[in-house]
């Protein structure tokens, strides 16, 4: 088992961890993919695991993590990126943060990024106040949105960062 799975399954509400990136819902497995090697890595669905727990709370999708060599984590958002959108995913942000911090806190230390891969086209304009919302999220660390994420790639930028 993956260090990754062991600190997920250190929550006090069981959510499967899953090889690979089988914790990935049909519909999304098309915008998010490893070309390389899959078999290496770990996922876990946070916003199906935790939709019993926090029924409304604004929940994340995906954690996903690579434990060779270092445990690196990315966490992904696949939403909507249209303007009404941004201050949605900026919720789901927060409350992921506050996981981590809290239940999750053994990952604090961890190198992660988080990431909004965009359900659809991605339609935020310029001139308008949600895209400098979304400026300050990415000045803050988010990636995206994204219309597409190679989930190895990724996890290959973070580890070399830390």
């Amino acid at each position: 088992m993956s260090r990754f799975c062991e600190t997920i399954g250190s929550l006090p509400w069981p959510i499967p961890c899953h090889t690979g990136l089988n914790a990935l819902r049909k519909r999304d497995k098309r915008s998010i993919q490893c070309q390389t090697s899959p078999n290496a890595l770990s996922s876990v669905d946070l916003d199906t695991g935790l939709s019993h727990i926090f029924p409304q709370a604004p929940r994340w999708d995906y954690g996903i993590a690579c434990d060779q060599p270092s445990l690196c984590v990315i966490w992904v958002e696949v939403h909507p990126a249209t303007s009404g959108e941004v201050r949605k995913v900026a919720r789901k942000l927060k409350w992921l943060r506050s996981l981590v911090q809290g239940h999750l806190s053994s990952l604090r230390s961890v190198p992660q990024r988080f990431y909004w891969v965009a359900s659809g086209r991605v339609h935020i304009p310029r001139h308008t106040p949600q895209y400098k919302h979304l400026r300050t999220l990415q000045a803050q660390g988010l990636q995206g949105p994204l219309k597409f994420l190679d989930v190895c790639d990724a996890l290959r930028e973070v580890c070399e960062v830390a």
